[in-house]
């Protein structure tokens, strides 16, 4: 598979890259350490995440940087500390379980994260506490050629739409693929053994034999290497899961380079698919903040309004999204069918006099139909177009994003 060779040579940094990246996240690094030590701080500064693995690909990276605190530090707020160690950055604070940083320096995205510094699972009062250990398991475990094949795997999921862990996606995060990576050997051996991946496949590279909670079993049981209790792919959904093993089977038969390209969700094929229809295109505009909750509000804006419309006699045919880093593409395709001025609502059996005579005299119009009394209703909407406008101004929606549009094609 000659085309595997070159889909590395183009994601991956070359030497001058590499050198000119390294230098420019030292000066960064350095930066962080000298303000600690100004402000008499006891903590390191390591490198995290793909950059510290050597597993980044060309253009599409974060640089992660934790701030190991001492144990000394264990009760105080360690965002708070690390807000004013790197307040020069200007960063922009994430809201998690424990606030975190972003900033841009050298065009370059970084996320300053403070842990606690810990050797052991026991002593972490966070599930980021550990992230460090994480990455030094990692480190012992690759090879030049072990690198290639995590980006080779990286790349894949996210052409395929399984990469991601935030509970918007529900996929495969990027520890995951390089314990998985590391423990089939190679990125083709991976695909491989997916395709005959059984439900609750069990992947124990450390072969601890643990026993999991029930709450912690997921589609794919991988046990973290570093925390032996840890399900690390707890946050795998069905969905992902299946997706990624049809997607395993079908390259393996015909290997192909299309399978590392991204689709973009096309309106056009789906004019195509549903050419009768009403296709309703948004373009949601996530509020600031952590992509796991800023995309998890977008998915709840989404089937609030297929459920409205569902609710409202609409028939919903089909939906879809897209997320971006900026904004996310979404579609609703809607029956194309205007509804009846008044809708019928059921009432009681005609034998059942009494609650006959409450449900007339609650009801302005009624009818008999198959032994039975029905409400004539006034529809609050007919056309798509109404319903639609009226939920995207819902107080449920506008809280959720920062901006949402209709785009009429």
């Amino acid at each position: 598979m000659h085309f595997l060779k070159e889909i590395l040579k183009e994601k991956c940094v070359n030497e001058e890259e590499q050198r000119e990246i390294s230098k420019n996240i030292s000066t960064v690094i350095k930066a962080i350490v000298q303000n600690c030590k100004k402000k008499n701080i006891k903590a390191s500064v390591v490198l995290g995440g793909s950059a510290a693995k050597g597993t980044f690909i060309k253009g599409d990276f974060d640089v992660d940087i934790f701030v190991r605190f001492d144990q000394k530090y264990k009760n105080k707020n360690l965002s708070d500390i690390l807000e004013d160690i790197i307040k020069p950055f200007k960063p922009t604070k994430i809201h998690g379980s424990r606030d975190y940083f972003q900033f841009t320096a050298h065009n370059i995205s970084y996320e300053i994260i403070p842990v606690l510094y810990v050797e052991k699972p026991e002593e972490a009062q966070n599930v980021t506490d550990m992230s460090p250990l994480h990455v030094l398991w990692v480190q012992k475990h690759l090879t030049e050629q072990l690198k290639e094949e995590i980006i080779l795997a990286k790349l894949f999921c996210k052409a395929q739409k399984v990469y991601g862990a935030e509970s918007h996606i529900k996929g495969f995060s990027g520890h995951v693929l390089d314990i998985l990576v590391v423990y089939y050997g190679s990125f083709l051996n991976l695909l491989e053994a997916a395709k005959d991946w059984k439900f609750h496949e069990f992947i124990d590279i450390e072969d601890y034999k643990t026993e999991l909670n029930k709450d912690k079993i997921s589609p794919l049981i991988v046990i973290d290497p570093v925390q032996p209790e840890r399900n690390a792919c707890a946050a795998l959904s069905e969905e992902k899961f299946l997706q990624f093993k049809k997607a395993s089977e079908e390259f393996l038969k015909s290997p192909s380079k299309k399978f590392f390209i991204k689709k973009s969700l096309n309106i056009d094929n789906v004019k195509k698919q549903y050419p009768n229809d009403n296709i309703v295109l948004l373009i949601i505009i996530p509020l600031k903040g952590k992509e796991d909750i800023t995309g998890s509000k977008i998915i709840k804006v989404l089937a609030y309004i297929s459920r409205n419309l569902t609710s409202s006699d609409f028939i919903v045919l089909d939906d879809n999204w897209e997320f971006e880093k900026d904004k996310t593409i979404a579609y609703i395709v809607v029956e194309k069918e205007e509804l009846s001025e008044k809708k019928e609502h059921m009432g009681p059996p005609l034998e059942r006099k009494k609650d006959c005579k409450m449900f007339r005299e609650k009801h302005k119009e009624t009818i008999i139909k198959d032994n039975r009394l029905y409400a004539l209703i006034k529809r609050d909407y007919r056309r798509i177009e109404d319903a639609v406008k009226k939920l995207l101004k819902d107080e449920y929606v506008k809280e959720r994003v920062k901006e949402i549009k209709w785009v009429k094609k």
